[in-house]
Formats: structure tokens, C-alpha cells, sequence
């Protein structure tokens, strides 16, 4: 019972606190002018569309998505037997004339002009709805819109409207369907959907399409604090412009300066035609020959620049040549000459960039305090089309084919970013910059290599630490070593586990430095017995169903302090089981909790067999998931495995089990994961947050909705 009032105490919280309210017509009533519509924080009123009649009420027969936010059940006739029939409709109104400027006149014609945000003229007659909260919330509404028809959210104080950022716009459907809205406030499509913006207490927002009769069903409204007004701001070239080294272009907010590409030249300045998606962002009227006629025209382009010369970390010599060699992230060598951009915020925000990228070429962004480049994980790729398109970046920071599109990253206050390819001139269209938040700091975001010396010396039970694991060799040889060995990887592994050692070139026999993967190997397979006389591993190989953990041979022992992933370099053999067993019941991961990827420019995923071994050898990584305090046994069956480290991840690092409700991470679902989700709902964080696991409806929010299904779980368990 105690459990009970506590449950029912905090979701009475979260509705006190995140009031939610539904203003909807009725399929009955009839709303003339000025008709109000009203709860206990918001109030609805009708715009004077009409003097005579009322708006026409109409019936949507939506989907899932909109019927769940809106639906009610009315009467409907069915077509075939004319009966009327209980259904589940959304109850809309829509007037008859498009909203404008002037009064009606004697014809109940709307006069006037229609809006314009230059204009700031806010509609006096025609088909608009004005929405007023008493307090600070978020709206979404139910709308049908139509296709290129421009659709407003005026501020009614200043005859402002809200920004494309400020409005989110979903289709309707089994589940809602994003829908892009352009910058000059209209959509491809005719949608029906809802329409959501934050709205200020005792503001009156205007919502309405011009050229068009908006139809408008109603809304919900969910008390909160308003999201902040968002700073949006494009830098762009000129057509018409001249940009040297060390050209500089600025916002308010932010400043891009041009590398130093030549020393007596300016970047050359290119016209990209570009399909809606780039043309939208960042398309200007700019006039172009026509190849037919040969007069010019004013065409949509997109303005960007390139240099002549690869990035590399020296100055220009006398014949205006890069010198130097090209950036690496190991070396963190920033460029000092050639083609590249550097980007520098005044406040936290994020970054969507113009760029055409070549295939094959490595793209970096660096932070130019460190040298540090930001990993894959932290670029987000869009080709151009009509719609934009995911491309995906490779492990090495390459594409597979040629893109023309955006590259859009986080940035943070105050530092310089260094954009760039190596080996190409990347050609850079300028970008746009949205203010916000610092990047929350990850609850647990541990990145541990445990690496081999090619210098050291390993023998059996040699121990390596990191701050969160310790690796264990195997009992291989009683008097000898592991051998120590350098594999010449591709740029797969040596990305993630080369090291710079001295190699003996065969031509000259001189000593040169090589980036290398350092591992080790055993000269006995792995058995369950001890050592015997004459360093010969006894007993017999371990099996799934056999439970016999190796004593003694070639295998590697990792426990770790906290859970998370470890990504581990091996090189296998064909046909030989490998297995990765838990030291504490002597039970084998399955197949399929196991990830081989095999060395290359890329990785290349390998398919491990059911019965533990591969078709052909590999040199890559095995990736699992680990959990604090077991022991993993690292080997194979009738082989010496060879072992070159591994890389640990933990946290936000990771990829956990999503666990619907385990708002807090703890791996239980109860009492404190509905306060996380309050607290997270009230301040924007909450200690050890896990936001997949809250939100459980996966509508890609975490609300009071969230909160108010967590408690039905946890009283029905």
C-alpha cells in the first residue's frame, strides 16, 4: 500500500507540475467568429473568418498517431448500408477565407494583404486561430496543411513569428512521420499531422497558412517551462567576393577564417546547382550564364570555395607549394598550410556544414587546442536530393562514393575547429550555426587501451592494468616467454592499436620507425591440465558442454572493475574454435554475442560460425560486452592464439541492452526510475540518466507521458 501512495504521490507531481490538457471540438457545436474554446490554462479563439455563417466542422479519419493524440468517437454514416456507425475520428474546423490584413467586407470577403515576417501584419479576417496559455508550456496541434502554402506561428504582441526551428511538424501514421519544413515556411507535401511550438505565459499565438484556409483541430497542451529563443545564424561566401588566406568571415556568434592555402592567390569561388535539400539551407539568387543562350539568369546556387593545395603541417615554400607532411590523429599535426577552414564559436552549439567530399579521401574536424579529431561517432553525413540522405563515414574517417551535402558535428565554446581532408582540397560552402547547451557530460565514459611493449618481456601470469581492468596471460610455459611480435597492420587496427616501433628495413638493414600492432603468442594450445615436466600443456581442450576451463597454454585472462566492451585485436585461424568464457561457471559467450571484424582501410565484418570457428584466417578485433568483477577467458581449441590488446569502453562509450524504464541504469525497473524521470522532465538532467531506457513509449522524447506509463508497469509488474 505504501508503494501505491508513493507512485500515486509522484505522478500527482508530475501532472501538477506538467499540467496536460486537451482543447478539442465538438462534432456537434458550431464555432462562429470569435467562438472561444477554453481549459484551465489555455483559451482558444476563433479568427473572424465569416460574418454571417460559422466554420465548417469536418471529420478526419486519421491513423494511429494523430487518433491517439485527438480522436474521439462520433457518428458516422456508412457508405455502403447508410447506417450511422460509431467511429474514431479527429473533429476539425476550417473557414472560408484565407486570413489577411483588412476587415471583411460586405460580402464577407476577406481584404487586405496576407502576412508577411517583414510585414509583422497579423491577420484581421479570414481562417486563423489565436492560442493563449496562462502559462509556459508546449502546444501541439492537430492541422492540415497544404503543399507550398506558407504556415505562420505569430506572436501576437509583436506581430513575430517562430522561426523553422521552433516548429516541429509529424505525419500521421502507425507512427509519426517527420516532416520537413522549408525556410520559406512550407512543406513538399499536403500533410495532416500535428503541428508542435513552445509557447510563453499570456502570450497569443497566431496560427494560420496564407493563400490558404488552415484546418485546425484542436490541441494539447502541456505545462513547462519555454525552451529558450535559439540562435540560428549562416555564414556564407559571396559570389561576387574575393577570399585570400586568412580571409575571415563572422556572425554574432561565431568567426571562420581560411587556411593558408597560397600565398599570392585567393581561394577559387564555385556554384554548386544543388537539389532542394542544400539549395533550402543554403541556396542564394545568384546569376548564371545560360549555356543555350548565353545570357544570364538568376539562378538558385550555392556559393562555396576551395584552394588549390593538400593541407599539410608546413609553410608555404617560395613557389607557393604545402610543405610538411598531411595531418594524422596520432600525430595531432595541425595543418599550417593548404586547404583547410577554421571555425571558431563563441558559445556551445552544433554545426551544419556545406561540404563536397571525395571518396576515399580522410575528413577530419580537430580541435586546434589539442590536435585531438573528433571521432566518427561525432559526424552526422546528409547527401543532397529533394529529401536529404544518410551517407555513412567509414572507420577511417573516409566515404565510399563522392557527396555533395552537410556534415554537422557539435562544437564547443571558445575552441577552433580545423576543417579539412587529406590527400584533397576540400570544398566548403560555409555553414550554419544553432546555438545550445554544452554536450552533456556522460554519466561513465571510460576509453582504456591495454596494450603489449614491443620492448617487454611476458611470461606466464604476466599481469597488465589499466585503471578499470587487468589482463592475465595464461599459464603457457613454465621457464619461457610469450613471444613478442609486431604485426603490420592496416588502417583499421592501427587506428585503434598501432604503435610507433623500430623495424629493420630488409633493403637497407637500416632501423626505421613503423606503426605496428604489438602482440603476443604461446607456444602450447590451451588444455586443462598443468605443465608438465617438459613445458607441454596436459589434459584436454575445453568444450561448451565440458566446462573445463584452460590451465594451462596459450590464453588471456580479462576482468574488469566496471561493465562495458572491450574491443580486443586477435589473429585467428581457420577452422580452430574460439571462445570467450566466463570464469566463473565456465560458460562460452554465444555466437551471436560476439563481433569479429577483419583488418583493413575499413573493418570488414567476419561471420563466426555456429560451431565457433571461421572459414578463412583473419587479422581484426573481437568485440564483446563485459560485466564488473567476471573473468573472461580469451582463447582458441587446438591453436595458439595470437594477441595484441584491447581497447575498454564503458558507459555512454558502450552500446547497453535497452530496458524499458531503467530510467536510472541500474538494471531494475521501480520507485527510482519514475523520480529520475521526474527530475529529468523538471531540470533537463537527472544523476545517472539512461534517456533510451526513459522513453519507454519511443516517441524520441522523455515527458510526463513517459513518467504516467512507467507507474502502470510498476503497479501491474
Amino acid at each position: 500500500m505504501k508503494k501505491l501512495l508513493t507512485l500515486c504521490a509522484i505522478l500527482a507531481m508530475c501532472l501538477t507540475a506538467f499540467g496536460q490538457e486537451t482543447v478539442l471540438f465538438d462534432a456537434d457545436g458550431t464555432y462562429g467568429n470569435g467562438a472561444i474554446l477554453s481549459s484551465e490554462n489555455t483559451v482558444l479563439e476563433l479568427g473572424n473568418d465569416r460574418a454571417l455563417t460559422n466554420y465548417t466542422l469536418g471529420l478526419a479519419a486519421t491513423k494511429a498517431y494523430c487518433s491517439n493524440l485527438f480522436g474521439q468517437k462520433v457518428m458516422v454514416e456508412n457508405t455502403d448500408t447508410h447506417e450511422m456507425e460509431e467511429k474514431t475520428r479527429v473533429v476539425y474546423v476550417v473557414g472560408n477565407n484565407n486570413p489577411k490584413d483588412g476587415e471583411l467586407d460586405g460580402d464577407d470577403k476577406s481584404t487586405g494583404n496576407g502576412y508577411s515576417p517583414e510585414g509583422a501584419n497579423l491577420p484581421q479576417s479570414g481562417t486563423y486561430y489565436m492560442i493563449t496559455p496562462a502559462k509556459p508550456g508546449h502546444i501541439t496541434a492537430f492541422v492540415i496543411l497544404n503543399a507550398s502554402k506558407s504556415l505562420y506561428v505569430v506572436k501576437g504582441s509583436n506581430g513575430e513569428c517562430l522561426p523553422v526551428s521552433a516548429l516541429t511538424l509529424k505525419g500521421d501514421g502507425a507512427e509519426p512521420v517527420s516532416v520537413s519544413l522549408n525556410n520559406d515556411f512550407t512543406i513538399a507535401s499536403k500533410m495532416t499531422g500535428t503541428l508542435e511550438f513552445d509557447v510563453e505565459e499570456g502570450e497569443t499565438y497566431y496560427v494560420f497558412c496564407t493563400g490558404s484556409k488552415l484546418s485546425f483541430g484542436g490541441y494539447k497542451f502541456v505545462e513547462g517551462e519555454s525552451t529558450p529563443t535559439i540562435t540560428k545564424e549562416r555564414v556564407l561566401f559571396d559570389a561576387n567576393g574575393t577570399y585570400g588566406n586568412g580571409a575571415i568571415l563572422t556572425s554574432e556568434n561565431t568567426v571562420l577564417e581560411l587556411g593558408n592555402d597560397r600565398a599570392l592567390a585567393n581561394y577559387t569561388i564555385g556554384l554548386s546547382a544543388t537539389k532542394a535539400y542544400c539549395s533550402n539551407l543554403f541556396g542564394q539568387k545568384v546569376m548564371v550564364e545560360n549555356s543555350d543562350t548565353h545570357e544570364m539568369e538568376e539562378k538558385v546556387r550555392v556559393v562555396y570555395v576551395v584552394g588549390v593545395n593538400n593541407p599539410k603541417d608546413g609553410e608555404l615554400d617560395g613557389d607557393d607549394k604545402s610543405t610538411g607532411v598531411s595531418y594524422s590523429p596520432e600525430g595531432a599535426n595541425l595543418p599550417q598550410s593548404g586547404t583547410y577552414y577554421m571555425i571558431t564559436p563563441a558559445k556551445p552549439g552544433h554545426i551544419t556544414a556545406f561540404v563536397i567530399l571525395n571518396a576515399g579521401k580522410n575528413f577530419y574536424v580537430v580541435k586546434g587546442s589539442s590536435g585531438e579529431c573528433l571521432p566518427v561517432s561525432a559526424f552526422t553525413f546528409k547527401g543532397d536530393g529533394a529529401e536529404p540522405t544518410d551517407v555513412k563515414m567509414n572507420d577511417d574517417f573516409t566515404l565510399s562514393s563522392k557527396m555533395t551535402g552537410t556534415v554537422e558535428f557539435d562544437v564547443e565554446a571558445g575552441e577552433t575547429y580545423y576543417v579539412f581532408c587529406t590527400g584533397s582540397k576540400l570544398s566548403f560552402g560555409g555553414y550554419e550555426f544553432v546555438e545550445g547547451e554544452e554536450p552533456p557530460v556522460p554519466i561513465v565514459d571510460t576509453r582504456e587501451l591495454v596494450l603489449f611493449d614491443a620492448e617487454g618481456v611476458y611470461g606466464n601470469a604476466a599481469e597488465l592494468t589499466s585503471e578499470h581492468t587487468k589482463l592475465v596471460l595464461g599459464n603457457d610455459r613454465a621457464t619461457k616467454n610469450y613471444d613478442v611480435k609486431l604485426a603490420a597492420t592496416k588502417a583499421y587496427c592501427s587506428k585503434l592499436f598501432g604503435q610507433n616501433v623500430m623495424v629493420e628495413n630488409t633493403e637497407t638493414h637500416e632501423m626505421e620507425e613503423k606503426t605496428r600492432v604489438v602482440y603476443v603468442v604461446g607456444g602450447n594450445n590451451p588444455l586443462d591440465g598443468e605443465l608438465d615436466d617438459e613445458d607441454k600443456s596436459t589434459g584436454v581442450s575445453y568444450s561448451p558442454g565440458g566446462y573445463r576451463i584452460p590451465q594451462s597454454g596459450t590464453y588471456y585472462k580479462i576482468t574488469t572493475t566496471i561493465p562495458g566492451h572491450i574491443t580486443a585485436f586477435v589473429i585467428l585461424n581457420a577452422s580452430k574454435n574460439f571462445y570467450v568464457v566466463k570464469g566463473s561457471n565456465a560458460e562460452c559467450l554465444p555466437v551471436s554475442d560476439l563481433t569479429i571484424k577483419g583488418d583493413g582501410a575499413a573493418p570488414v565484418d567476419v561471420t563466426l560460425g555456429d560451431d565457433y570457428t571461421l572459414k578463412e584466417k583473419t587479422t581484426g578485433t573481437v568485440e564483446f560486452d563485459v560485466v564488473a568483477g567476471e573473468t573472461y577467458y580469451v582463447f582458441c581449441t587446438g591453436s595458439k592464439l595470437s594477441f595484441g590488446g584491447y581497447e575498454f569502453v564503458s558507459g555512454n562509450g558502450g552500446e547497453p541492452e535497452v530496458l524499458p524504464g531503467d530510467a536510472n541504469g541500474d538494471g531494475d525497473v521501480n520507485i527510482t526510475d519514475v523520480s529520475s524521470i521526474v527530475e529529468f522532465v523538471l531540470s533537463g538532467k537527472a544523476a545517472s540518466f539512461n534517456f533510451k531506457n526513459a522513453d519507454i513509449n519511443g516517441d524520441g522524447d522523455v515527458n510526463i507521458t513517459d513518467a504516467s506509463v512507467l507507474v502502470g508497469i510498476i503497479l501491474n509488474n
